[in-house]
């Protein structure tokens, strides 16, 4: 299970403004995309070591109890942590 705040979304055809969604429903296409950017910045990283990475808390900011726990799984998502070891010069985190 992943966990997710609150984002929102233009849906692309109303012009209502944006939509809100959150749940699974959100954090699986954040969770793929942050996954993509480090296959991109590390093109020879598994599916093992991503996995790796996750369970060690270099991809997370650690929520809720101490470590992996049923609400919160590894914890969130935190894009300045896991790409900080890259730091190439056209990469800069707002």
């Amino acid at each position: 299970m992943a966990y997710s705040f609150k984002n929102s979304s233009y849906d692309g055809e109303s012009y209502k403004g944006l939509q809100v969604y959150n749940g699974t429903s959100m954090a699986a296409p954040h969770v793929s995309a942050y996954f993509a950017i480090l296959k991109y910045l590390e093109p020879d990283l598994s599916h093992d070591q991503l996995k790796q990475y996750l369970r060690s808390g270099n991809l997370t900011k650690d929520i809720g109890n101490p470590g992996k726990d049923d609400f919160y799984g590894y914890g969130l998502m935190d894009m300045a942590k896991g790409i900080s070891k890259y730091k190439p010069a056209f990469l800069e985190i707002c």
